[in-house]
């Protein structure tokens, strides 16, 4: 939790609820792991998203350097709680160490953004086409990604640990 809190921006624009990184780590200064991972382990447990990590609110910011007088030069931003991105980066930091998620998992992992997915794909395509053979691949969504995920496995690694057990 600490490492997730601490890669966060304080400059983040909060969510609705106003809160942002930098007032989480001042009320949270001490001890804020055990409190965050209990009640991200006990929703997960019951299966459900607390409503208010749900929120967020759709804010329309101009571009730099264009006439705001036309739609086309505005973008959507979407804020979302920042207590919310945080339960999301502790739950995410303990599926990559966990070692339960394929290793060409991309989307999730630090360093392995779906952009950085689609630089390889599109390297060895090239090369493939550079050599005169045949090309092809599967992409899923992450609606698919956990398809390979046991739930056995997810309790056994758990346990390993007095939070997972909790």
């Amino acid at each position: 939790m600490r490492k997730a809190l601490a890669r966060t921006y304080n400059k983040s624009a909060p969510g609705p609820d106003g809160i942002g990184y930098q007032l989480i780590k001042r009320v949270l200064d001490l001890k804020p792991d055990s409190e965050l991972i209990r009640e991200v382990a006990g929703n997960l447990i019951i299966g459900k998203i607390p409503k208010e990590w749900q929120h967020s609110k759709v804010v329309m910011d101009p571009k730099l350097w264009k006439d705001d007088s036309k739609t086309k030069n505005w973008r959507p931003i979407n804020l979302i709680n920042c207590i919310g991105k945080l339960g999301e980066k502790v739950v995410a930091g303990r599926l990559q160490e966990s070692g339960l998620l394929h290793r060409h998992q991309f989307g999730l992992f630090k360093g392995r953004s779906a952009t950085e997915a689609a630089r390889r794909v599109v390297m060895r395509a090239q090369r493939c086409m550079a050599a005169e053979r045949a090309v092809g691949w599967n992409i899923w969504d992450m609606k698919g990604g956990f398809q390979n995920l046991m739930k056995e496995d997810v309790i056994r690694e758990l346990e390993k640990s007095e939070e997972g057990k909790k």
